[in-house]
């Protein structure tokens, strides 16, 4: 967890203030963009965007050691998200905003700081951050 505190660190001094877990099965380095997400309506996806992309929501500017805001949204990312396969990766914004569904947030211009690894093993998939 400590790579994953350094990396938020890292793009903190960069001015960026909104932070989350992304989960998806692009692969993604540090420094690469998300796309915006779309707008799903009864289980589907719409052809109009939203202003950003879904994530997690960490509140991470009310902790002075905020590693375990990263696992509580991990293990919140794990619970919502352990039926799908891909990575989980820490992101970061120029603006947030409320998403619908709960710990959801929309960031925009999302940019990976960290990439974590995803597993699936007979449909939970486990995520970690080295």
């Amino acid at each position: 967890m400590e790579k994953a505190v350094e990396a938020i660190e890292k793009y903190q001094k960069k001015g960026y203030k909104f932070f989350g877990i992304r989960i998806d099965a692009e692969d993604k380095k540090p420094g690469m963009y998300f796309p915006k997400s779309y707008v799903w309506e009864d289980g589907f996806w719409t052809s109009e965007k939203l202003d950003g992309t879904c994530c997690v929501e960490m509140n991470i500017d009310d902790y002075v050691d905020f590693s375990g805001e990263i696992e509580d949204a991990l293990d919140y990312a794990k619970k919502t998200y352990s039926g799908e396969s891909g990575n989980a990766y820490i992101v970061a914004g120029e603006y947030e905003k409320n998403g619908e569904d709960y710990c959801e947030v929309i960031i925009s211009n999302c940019v990976v700081c960290k990439d974590g690894k995803g597993r699936n093993y007979g449909g939970l998939c486990i995520y970690k951050f080295d």
